[in-house]
């Protein structure tokens, strides 16, 4: 996957969503594997449910 965070030419994107690109991008690494842990347990509870 290729992210871009910010375009300079033509202007497509405002600096407020540039920033929270680059935030989302940086602590992907940390936040991704925790959320498909959590899909994961998530899906057990429900694999258990009547």
């Amino acid at each position: 996957m290729i992210a871009i965070t910010c375009l300079q030419f033509p202007r497509l994107a405002y600096q407020d969503a540039c920033d929270d690109n680059a935030l989302f991008i940086a602590h992907a690494r940390e936040d991704m594997p925790r959320l498909l842990a959590e899909v994961r347990r998530l899906r057990a509870l429900l694999a258990q449910q009547p």
